[in-house]
Order: C-alpha cells, then structure tokens, then sequence
C-alpha cells in the first residue's frame, strides 16, 4: 500500500477480549499476523510462509501449528487473495477512506485557493465549484490545478449561472409573473404608520425574489405565494418588522419549512389550517421589537 501508516490501529478493548484466555505465545502469533495484515493487506495461505511471518523456532512448531488450528481458523476467514481479520480488514477500510478523504479535501483546498487568484472570479461561485470538485475523483481534480484548465470551468460556471438568471427573467415575462401583487390589509390599531407601504415593497422587491429563487433553484410563482401567506401571518399576529427584518425573516422561515422540512406547500397548509397562519413561523422570542426604530 502506498503512504503506509507508521503505526498500527490496535482496539485494546477488542483485543483483550478476542484474546482473553489465549496462550502467550498465541497472543504473540496473533499479533505478528495482525501487523502483517495491516501492512500487506492479507495473510499467505502457504503455512512455512506463516510460520516465517510469526518467526517460530523449530522447537515451537509443533505449539505453532496448534495455533494455526485455533487461532487462524477462528479469527482468520479465508479469501481468494488469503487470509484475512475481519475486525482488521474493517480498520483499513476505514483507514483507508479517512485518507481519501483528507487528500481529496486538501486538493480541493489547493483548487479553491488557484481560483480566487484568477481575474474574473466571483466568491458567489465558490461553494458551486466545491460541490463540482467533490463529485470528481482525485485524477480529476489534479487537472483542475493548471490554472489554463481551471479558467476554463470557471467560464463555464459564470456561463451557466449568467444563463440561470435569464432563466429566470423569461419565466417571469412568460408565465405573468412579476406583476405588482396588492394585499388588502385587516387595520390594526397597532399597525406602525408607514407599514402597508413596507408590506408592499416587501412583496414587490424583484431583486430579493430574484435572490431566493437562485439560491434554493426555487419557482419565481411558489416564491410570491409563499412571501404573500408569510406577510399575512406577520401582520394578522401584529409582529410588524422593518424591511430588512422581513427578509431575513423570510428566508429563514423558508429554508426551514421548505428546504430542510422537504414538506410541500400543501402539506404545510393542511398541517397549520388557514390561510393566514399557512406555513407560518413565530418570530425569535427574544427579538426586542421595541427597540426598533419608529416607523
């Protein structure tokens, strides 16, 4: 194996159990197996060869071939490659997957760092070219450290993103959405003056529909509905909020009853009962309102 480990995994629990009641001298056996498994991967099935991995005297064949009978047999399962320790091959596997892991994160961390040096590149792209190195295999990934190639993916990547938001726009000029959308409002005494005209901004704001439609890969018509049934909860529970307060508001209460929840709109909507309350979550208990500026 390459960039072998300059120590062995050894469960000490899992040992002193496997080996409780075992002669010393089979203990030793076993372990010298053990290592040589976790170098070489399996054990020879030629039994001088065994012998020589154990370094057993001509005196103490005899005891040895014992252990061959009641340690081999037992804690060993034959392959077509050799013997092999289960709880051993496990280790390596794991092992072996830690160490993928590790270098294909590190690649990738030189890949990212190649990146932000090129002219041109935008930070937004950045978490979209992590999960495209993630998905590729390390041979992959190494020819994405010329930087002439990497140019390459990032043009594309702009490329597809520039063609998502037109996408985008044209389902908006399609399907008659983009519209300004009108809310009667219940009059609540309490309502802060100012607050229909932020109602309306809110549901109107093009740019922020925009934003959320791109980053949950969301329909610009769900979007609209989902923002409309959220302003109605706010203003028919009086938990009125300046503009900036919505948004994050919003994008919260979507990503956690949309997104992480993965329940549909008219799951949502039969769960809560009413239109006003639909998909609705309650505001931060500890959000002091009260030191919000007048409006």
């Amino acid at each position: 194996m390459a960039n072998k480990d300059p120590a062995v995994l050894i469960y000490f629990d899992k040992w002193i159990s496997s080996t409780n009641g075992m002669k010393a001298e089979f203990r030793a056996w076993y372990f010298d197996l053990l290592i040589y498994q976790f170098d070489k991967g399996y054990i020879p099935t030629d039994e001088d060869a065994i012998a020589g991995i154990c370094r057993v005297r001509p005196s103490e064949y005899e005891s040895f071939k014992q252990m061959v009978k009641q340690v081999l047999n037992q804690k060993f399962k034959q392959t077509e490659i050799g013997w092999e320790n289960e709880v051993m091959s496990d280790v390596l596997k794991k092992r072996e997957d830690f160490k993928d892991k590790r270098a294909l994160s590190g690649n990738i961390g030189v890949v990212i760092k190649l990146a932000k040096t090129i002219k041109g590149f935008n930070s937004n792209y950045l978490d979209k070219l992590k999960d495209d190195l993630y998905s590729k295999s390390l041979d992959e990934i190494e020819k994405y450290k010329d930087k002439q190639m990497l140019n390459q993916v990032l043009n594309q990547m702009v490329k597809l993103y520039i063609d998502v938001n037109v996408d985008i726009d044209n389902k908006i000029k399609e399907g008659g959405t983009g519209e300004t959308i009108k809310i009667d409002l219940i009059q609540n005494e309490k309502m802060p003056i100012g607050w229909a005209n932020t109602v309306s901004e809110f549901v109107n704001d093009y740019e922020f529909k925009k934003s959320v439609c791109q980053f949950y890969s969301a329909e610009w018509i769900d979007v609209e509905d989902r923002m409309v049934k959220f302003i109605q909860g706010v203003h028919a529970k009086g938990q009125f909020q300046e503009i900036a307060a919505l948004k994050t508001h919003f994008r919260n209460h979507y990503k956690k009853h949309y997104v992480n929840g993965g329940s549909s709109a008219k799951d949502i909507r039969e769960k809560n009962q009413g239109a006003l309350s639909s998909g609705f979550i309650e505001a931060p208990k500890n959000f002091d309102y009260d030191s919000m500026g007048k409006w």
